[in-house]
This record gives structure tokens, C-alpha cells and sequence, in this order.
């Protein structure tokens, strides 16, 4: 396999955003000592994280004031604009590479896995959908998905927390539904831009990304050690990710969790999402996560 990834791209800035963006950007290092990295800060702010000399730091504006997560969209857009960049790898700063990205490119298009589960009812529901299409006068798609973790049938939503965009560029119309949407749900919903990602996806060619590439560390009781980028939402949850543990220490972020859960804490709040992803494995097998309709 070729590593053609042109660039890796993400937000950073105050926070946790700038701490995840600073993990982040040296685990992506460790296996891409040359691909150029892009990091996103919001221009309302200045940069309080410490990142390699080779990180270009790239001043963005939020496209909808509003909605913070709408930034990622801005970057890719300068990217776009600025860059001859063709295979462009987009990354949450949640994300943590344990391993080196074999991406292999198939050719134009985007390249995206759909959604572990579906967490929440609305999310799944026709009306819902048929509505978010009809926000940015599209035709919704007759397929269907399948979940990666629970194996549900669902409407095409998918893992906005890595993907590649090949050969095209997508910026302005993300940057377009994500404000319809955003508008249509009433400026209140947290996935604006992920379900606008995972509509705009239905209208490009598609290729999936397999688990490894996105794995979802926040919702699985284990990684494995093939995983090669993972997906662990709170810094906590890194915890089940043990068997990179080196490269986690290496990072900075095991020193950040062992501060904000001192002495038994950390272990107990460990046991305690074990507990919790027990429970909630027993549910999907027996019971699913929600159903489409």
C-alpha cells in the first residue's frame, strides 16, 4: 500500500481542542515524519498549545458563528483554495494515530465508514431525513447503510471523525448544507455538520474506510493493536486503548489523565466505562441500538 495522503488537516486552538490538537499532530508525526499537517485556529483566538516547527498553523473563521464545529468545514475550504493538495485527509482532534494510515487510493471521491451506532431516535427517522433533505433540495437516497458496531440497518449517516476527499472539492457545498441544516433543526443541533457530510456523501462517489482507519475507541470495550487511527471522544477513554499505551504515553495525554483523575479515580472511572459499554453491548445484541424507519 502507498502512503498518497497529500495532507492531514484539524482544529486546534484553546481547550480541549488544542489539547487534542497537540496529541494529535505528534502521533501523526511519529508515522508521517513528511506529510504536511494543517491545523485550524479560530482567528477570535490565539494559540496556547505546543506543536512542531513542520505544522503550518492556518487562521480560520467559523463559517456559522453559532455552531463551533462548523470550522472544520473553513479549513478544508482553504485548504482547498490555497493548497494543489488533491488527497485530503480530514481528522477530528479526537483522534489519536497508533499506527501508520495505509490509505489506499481507489480513485476520486470520498472515502468514509458509516456511524458505529446510532445514539439517538431522531437520527434514524425517516421524517427527520426526508426534512434535512428537503433543507437543501435534494432527493434522499433509496440505500440503505449498515451500523459498524451494532450492525443496524440505518439511513446514510456517517463517522465525520476521519475522512479523505480525493480529487474533488467539497467545501462550499458542506459549508452550505451544514447552514441549511443548521437553520432547518432550528440552530440547535450538535450533528449539523456531520449529517450535512454524510448527505453531501449520498451526491459523490464513495468509498469506504475500513474500521481500523476510524476506529471507534469511545464505543468498544477493546482496541486492537491493527487499529490504526482511533476515534476515543473523552481523553479518559484512551484507557481501553492499553495496548498502545506507550504511544499514548509518548504523546502527553496519559500524564493529562492521570492528573484529572488522581489516585483511585482513575481506575475507578476505568471500571465504571467498562461497566457502562457492558451494558450497553447487552442492549444493542439483545434489544439494538435505534432502527430506521
Amino acid at each position: 500500500m502507498s502512503d498518497s495522503i497529500d495532507c492531514f488537516c484539524l482544529i486546534g486552538g484553546r481547550g480541549e481542542f488544542g489539547r487534542g490538537a497537540a496529541w494529535l499532530t505528534r502521533s501523526i508525526r511519529k508515522f508521517h515524519p513528511q506529510t504536511p499537517i494543517y491545523v485550524g485556529i479560530p482567528t477570535s483566538e490565539t494559540q496556547s498549545v505546543t506543536l512542531r516547527p513542520s505544522i503550518e498553523l492556518v487562521p480560520v473563521k467559523f463559517p456559522i458563528r453559532e455552531y463551533p464545529f462548523s470550522i472544520q468545514a473553513a479549513l478544508l475550504k482553504w485548504v482547498e483554495s490555497n493548497t494543489d493538495h488533491n488527497t485530503i485527509a480530514m481528522i477530528d482532534s479526537d483522534a489519536l494515530f497508533v499506527n501508520k494510515f495505509e490509505f489506499r487510493d481507489r480513485g476520486r471521491g470520498i472515502y468514509i465508514k458509516p456511524e458505529g451506532m446510532i445514539m439517538h431516535r431522531y437520527l434514524n427517522s425517516g421524517k427527520f431525513w426526508r426534512g434535512c433533505y428537503d433543507a437543501v433540495s435534494l432527493k434522499p437516497p433509496s440505500f440503505r447503510e449498515e451500523t459498524t458496531v451494532t450492525h443496524r440497518t440505518c439511513w446514510p449517516f456517517y463517522q465525520a471523525g476521519i475522512y479523505v476527499v480525493s480529487g474533488l472539492q467539497i467545501a462550499d457545498r458542506l459549508i452550505e448544507y451544514t447552514r441549511a441544516i443548521w437553520d432547518h433543526t432550528e440552530r440547535g443541533d450538535y450533528f449539523s455538520e456531520q449529517i450535512a457530510l454524510s448527505m453531501l456523501a449520498t451526491e459523490l462517489d464513495q468509498h469506504r474506510l475500513p474500521e481500523a482507519q476510524n476506529y471507534p475507541t469511545d464505543i468498544r470495550l477493546y482496541t486492537p493493536r491493527s487499529a490504526q487511527v482511533i476515534h476515543y471522544g473523552s481523553p479518559e477513554r484512551l484507557l481501553k486503548a492499553w495496548t498502545h499505551g506507550r504511544l499514548i504515553a509518548e504523546v502527553g495525554a496519559l500524564d493529562h489523565i492521570t492528573a484529572e483523575y488522581p489516585g483511585l479515580a482513575l481506575p475507578k472511572r476505568f471500571l465504571w466505562d467498562l461497566k457502562c459499554m457492558a451494558v450497553n453491548r447487552a442492549r444493542w445484541r439483545y434489544l439494538g441500538d435505534y432502527g430506521w424507519e
